[in-house]
């Protein structure tokens, strides 16, 4: 096992088995005599592909850090008028949801009268997400999109025919978590992550790093919120669920198939690795993974840990994974929970 803490990025990519699942609507659709709740797709090769957006995706993930976390989530606080108690909307230091996701929120809404630069007076509080992710793809020739018919009565004795589409088979996401900017806050030009207001709430809570182009500052815990960070990402991943977004039906998106990496710089995990076999069957391409460990293997800080949910593939490509692992010392055969182990993170 590795120390996460000592790395600066962390990359997973993670397949998910989907049974009748309304993930990411695009809204209803008006088709012959049916209305249809349809489903966000796209076209390629002549088949429809269906996919979650990313927005959805982070939204899903926004909702389940507030059963998590037990803190109110910034569009929550949005909605809440501000006070000299609790004067300000964002707040990366107080709000773990901030540090993580990031926010662009105006400053005028976090109002002080002694501020050290007028640039603040008319532009924006901005964090670029620490946490990075595509949306939910589904794999090529392991997707597929079908319907359900059925009524709906807006008034009573008014049947009107209703049809809702349903994602069935594998996505494909991938997650990224960029360590290094977690508890650290940074204004430099334009980019304001830390605004007076704040910086007053929290003076005793910081530690500020100056240079000619920028101004940091971090958390003295910053060890621990990292920790926490990390925690989280695995947590989410593990316990994903669809179901935000007009969306219909929750719908567990748990992974049977992580693969897990930490690494000095920030470095992603191919979106290749996942292809369709003989007879419509997943498989793994272990080529793009052994290229991705020559190429970049100096940079890495952990092996590449792969976490397979048993039946996931036929008996053929489990077996052919467990030998793949066991002539790669580079990479480490786990299940999807214990990726968070190899990779150095405590639950």
């Amino acid at each position: 096992m590795v120390d996460s803490l000592t790395s600066n990025h962390v990359s997973a990519v993670a397949v998910i088995p989907v049974e009748a699942g309304h993930l990411n609507s695009e809204g209803m659709v008006k088709k012959g005599k049916y209305d249809i709740a349809s489903v966000k797709r796209f076209r390629k090769g002549g088949e429809d592909i269906p996919y979650v957006s990313a927005q959805a995706l982070r939204k899903y993930i926004r909702d389940y850090m507030e059963i998590a976390v037990n803190q109110p989530g910034y569009y929550q606080r949005i909605l809440r008028k501000t006070t000299k108690k609790d004067p300000v909307v964002a707040d990366p230091v107080e709000y773990f949801e901030d540090d993580y996701l990031g926010f662009s929120h105006p400053l005028y809404t976090n109002p002080n009268d002694d501020c050290f630069d007028d640039r603040l007076l008319a532009s924006a509080m901005n964090r670029r997400s620490p946490f990075l992710t595509t949306g939910l793809i589904g794999i090529e020739g392991l997707s597929r999109i079908s319907a359900s018919e059925g009524w709906v009565h807006p008034t009573l004795g008014t049947p009107l025919p209703y049809k809702a589409e349903f994602s069935t088979g594998y996505f494909q996401g991938i997650f990224a978590l960029e360590l290094c900017r977690i508890g650290r806050y940074e204004n430099y030009g334009d980019v304001i992550e830390m605004d007076p207001t704040v910086l007053k709430l929290h003076r005793g809570e910081l530690e500020v790093e100056e240079s000619d182009t920028k101004t940091a500052y971090l958390l003295r815990d910053r060890t621990e919120r990292q920790r926490v960070a990390l925690d989280f990402f695995f947590d989410s991943i593990m316990n994903l669920f669809g179901g935000g977004k007009a969306t219909m039906f929750a719908t567990s998106l748990s992974p049977a198939l992580l693969i897990g990496v930490t690494s000095e710089y920030a470095l992603q995990l191919p979106n290749t690795i996942f292809k369709t076999g003989a007879g419509g069957t997943l498989q793994m391409d272990f080529d793009v993974l052994s290229d991705f460990v020559e190429t970049w293997g100096e940079r890495l800080s952990s092996p590449v840990a792969i976490g397979y949910r048993a039946g996931t593939m036929d008996r053929r490509e489990e077996r052919r994974l467990t030998e793949f692992c066991q002539r790669n010392s580079a990479f480490q055969l786990t299940t999807p929970g214990g990726v968070r182990d190899i990779l150095g993170v405590s639950p």
